[in-house]
C-alpha cells in the first residue's frame, strides 16, 4: 500500500507540473505534497477523508446514504490499517441508526457487518460470532429489498461460519457455511454479480477440512458431537 501511495503521490505532482501554471497558487500545494514524508501519508489520508465527510454532509445532509458511505470508507481504512483502533472510535452506535431509520436499514447492517469483518481480521472469533449472528437476524427482517436481504444473509453466514469454524463449533459452522452457497444463489437470481467468489472458496476449504477424520479427532467438533 505504501508503494501504491508513493506512486499516486508522484503522479499527482507530475500532473500538477504539466497542467498547472508555474505561478498558480495550487501548484505550491502539490509541490508540498511531493516533498511530504511518506510517514505522514496515513494522517493526510485521515484528514482528507474527514474533510470529504464534512462536505458530503454539508451539501447532501447527514441522512443521505452517500454521506454515510464516505464516513464508512474512512472508518474501514483506519480500522484495517491500525489494529489498535476500536470500531466504536469511528462508527456511530447501531442504536443511533436504528432510532432514525429502523433496525432493518442498510446503515445499521453496514455498521454491524464492518464490526464483524474487523473482528474476523483480528482473530477475535467470539466477537465475530456475535456480530455476524446479529447481522443475519437483521437481514431476515428485510422483506421489501431482496438484494439487501440476500447480500447480508450471505455475508453474515460466511462471517458466522468462519468464526464458528475457528471456535471448533463444527455442526454450527457447517450449517452456516452451507448457507453461504444457498443465499449467494438467491442473490444471483436477483442480480448476477458473483461478488462472493473468495468467500465461497474459503467456505468450501473449511467445509472440506471439517469433513476429515483428522479434524474431528483433533477436537474440531462440538462438545456433544465427540466420536
Amino acid at each position: 500500500m505504501n508503494d501504491l501511495a508513493a506512486l499516486l503521490k508522484r503522479h499527482l505532482v507530475q500532473s500538477s507540473e504539466t497542467f498547472l501554471l508555474p505561478n498558480s497558487s495550487n501548484a505550491l500545494i502539490y509541490k508540498a505534497l511531493g516533498d511530504l514524508d511518506m510517514t505522514y501519508m496515513a494522517d493526510v489520508e485521515d484528514r482528507i477523508m474527514a474533510r470529504f465527510n464534512e462536505l458530503f454532509e454539508f451539501y447532501l445532509g447527514p441522512v443521505c446514504y452517500s454521506s454515510f458511505v464516505v464516513m464508512m470508507d474512512g472508518a474501514r481504512r483506519r480500522l484495517f490499517r491500525d489494529e489498535w483502533t476500536r470500531p466504536e472510535d469511528f462508527l456511530h452506535p447501531v442504536s443511533h441508526f436504528d432510532a432514525v431509520f429502523g433496525p432493518a436499514n442498510r446503515r445499521s447492517m453496514d455498521v454491524i457487518s464492518l464490526r464483524a469483518e474487523v473482528f474476523n481480521r483480528r482473530g477475535m472469533h467470539a466477537e465475530t460470532e456475535v456480530e455476524a449472528a446479529l447481522l443475519i437476524e437483521r437481514a431476515e427482517m428485510i422483506n421489501d429489498d431482496p438484494w439487501q436481504r440476500f447480500y447480508n444473509l450471505t455475508r453474515g453466514s460466511f462471517l458466522l461460519g468462519v468464526s464458528q469454524y475457528a471456535l471448533k463449533k463444527r455442526d454450527a459452522a457447517i450449517g452456516n457455511l452451507l448457507n453461504v452457497f444457498r443465499y449467494e444463489e438467491d442473490l444471483q437470481r436477483v442480480n448476477d454479480f458473483h461478488m462472493f467468489g473468495p468467500e465461497k472458496f474459503t467456505a468450501l476449504k473449511c467445509l472440506e477440512e471439517m469433513m476429515t477424520p483428522e479434524w474431528i479427532l483433533n477436537g474440531g467438533c462440538d462438545a456433544d458431537d465427540k466420536l
